[in-house]
């Protein structure tokens, strides 16, 4: 009873201290309740059953807000034990889900323990791959189940869709056949190829070209097959460009393949690369996320350094010029910061501080940079439109971008206490405003209000956005007569597809946020 109430407690979306006042209150109010007519009080609770209800919060913010509220979770008591109530709860939550504690040496200067667990508990959480992927042509989920569903439609017939020869258009998100064993935690999808990956780290790719990483650079797979030089690899995270495919595994290894122009591959060449090969210039570095875009990649460390290489005609490797890289190398516009998310969209990318602030840099057009204007940008430039938000992610599209934040302060709150902004070019009502105009500042997408959204995904003219309750909801790609992968939509009307709208019968798993 205590911990569900604690549970509920915590997905209030008033400001952080009210939220951590609450759930002192109410577990006060369970304990008065249970222990008549004497009843306790928060400091005459044991450590050891502060902390084993502390590791059962939800979040890490949820934590946080205790610590903030309360010297009870934060502070020691007379006969101090060695660790804080927050300090072993956070050293439990990172062994329960395989992380390692930092050693003092290890601590950035002026960082203390609790510090550390709490930013490696949010960064590892931000590198959990999305269970919904938007492509040009087409989408792919996975639900509560783990099965894999794609739909779209395949004019060119690239096989990208994964439901065999002769399969060419798949108006509704249907599961994928051949993969009933087979339990999906991951897909990404790039412009003419998909990956997806099993809860085993196994990766299986489809579609068409040298990105599959089968060895065969005209290769065209109509289902999908597993990636074998990658056997006996458990990959973690995996990322679609538009001809070239990343992969990490849970070492902290990237490995690359596909197209190689301009360097997108990282292998010191522009050849192509059939079979997946180690990034060499990320040797020493543990490597949590991936970012494939258009013609660039993005790479972010475990102590949250970005690294960029790839086509940087437009400023999307944020090193202050156009020139391409070969190689990996370290954005010096977010050094003196710790990135908890990169994302690199198709000649444009954004990158999250773990201070909840939005960078942006690339191509411009379209306002895809949220600046208010359509200059390119070099290096990484704050998004001063939201400076009175906190950012939780971002999500670079094809000329459009995504940002999910923590709701206004001042603004009255709602279920949920997110918001989305959208902002970049509009056509085919890709940003969710009810219109296809170009945005050239973050807007809030006044329909997602309240939903309490989880996850956001930008892919070529669309846009998904997951709830913690499981729902999923689309938009975009309005100027066509089949909605390529979103599919029909509840209760649909007339210019449905302008504006988030949720899909029927489709559900991922539940999530506490």
């Amino acid at each position: 009873n205590v911990v569900d109430t604690l549970r509920d407690a915590s997905h209030l979306d008033e400001d952080d201290v009210t939220v951590g006042l609450r759930l002192c209150k109410e577990l006060v109010c369970l304990l008065h309740a249970h222990a008549p007519p004497a009843p306790l009080e928060l400091c005459d609770l044991p450590h050891e059953l502060l902390t084993r209800i502390t590791v059962h919060l939800p979040s890490v913010e949820a934590i946080a807000r205790l610590s903030c509220t309360s010297r009870v979770f934060h502070g020691q008591k007379p006969a101090p034990p060695p660790r804080s109530v927050v300090e072993e709860s956070l050293r439990e939550r990172a062994a329960r889900r395989g992380a390692t504690v930092p050693l003092t040496s290890e601590l950035a200067p002026g960082e203390t323990v609790v510090q550390a667990l709490y930013w490696g508990e949010r960064r590892d959480r931000l590198a959990q791959q999305p269970k919904l992927a938007p492509g040009l042509n087409h989408h792919a989920f996975i639900d509560a189940g783990g099965r894999l569903l794609t739909c779209g439609q395949d004019a060119d017939r690239h096989c990208f869709l994964g439901h065999g020869e002769e399969v060419w258009a798949v108006p509704l998100p249907t599961p994928v056949p051949g993969l009933e064993s087979v339990r999906f935690r991951s897909v990404s999808l790039g412009d003419y190829h998909s990956l997806a990956v099993g809860e085993s780290g196994c990766v299986f790719s489809w579609g068409c070209g040298e990105q599959l990483g089968h060895g065969d650079p005209e290769a065209l797979r109509p289902t999908p097959r597993a990636v074998e030089s990658l056997r006996g690899v458990r990959v973690g995270a995996i990322s679609a460009g538009g001809r070239h495919s990343l992969a990490v595994d849970e070492e902290g290894v990237v490995f690359s393949f596909g197209h190689g122009v301009s360097g997108r591959l990282g292998h010191n060449s522009e050849e192509p690369v059939a079979l997946p090969r180690a990034v060499e210039g990320l040797s020493g570095v543990r490597v949590r996320a991936v970012s494939a875009g258009g013609a660039h990649s993005l790479a972010l460390s475990d102590t949250g350094v970005a690294y960029s290489f790839g086509d940087g005609a437009c400023g999307q490797l944020g090193h202050g010029e156009r020139t391409s890289l070969l190689a990996p190398r370290a954005i010096e516009g977010l050094k003196r910061m710790r990135v908890l998310e990169v994302s690199a969209g198709g000649r444009h990318s954004l990158a999250l501080s773990d201070e909840g602030v939005v960078f942006s840099f690339g191509r411009g057009v379209g306002g895809r940079l949220g600046h208010g204007e359509e200059e390119h940008q070099l290096a990484p430039r704050k998004v001063a439109a939201l400076h009175s938000v906190r950012a939780r992610a971002v999500c670079a599209g094809g000329a459009h971008s995504l940002a999910l934040c923590d709701e206004p302060p001042g603004r009255a709150p709602s279920v949920g206490g997110t918001v989305v902004f959208s902002f970049g070019i509009g056509s085919d009502g890709r940003l969710g405003h009810g219109d296809e105009e170009n945005q050239l500042f973050p807007r809030p997408i006044e329909v997602l209000r309240g939903k309490r959204v989880h996850t956001i995904t930008a892919g070529g003219v669309t846009s998904l956005a997951e709830t913690a309750s499981g729902h999923i909801y689309g938009w975009g790609d309005s100027s066509r007569e089949v909605s390529l992968g979103i599919g029909r939509f509840e209760e649909p009307e007339e210019g449905s597809l302008l504006v988030p709208r949720r899909l029927a019968g489709l559900r991922s798993a539940p999530v506490c946020v």
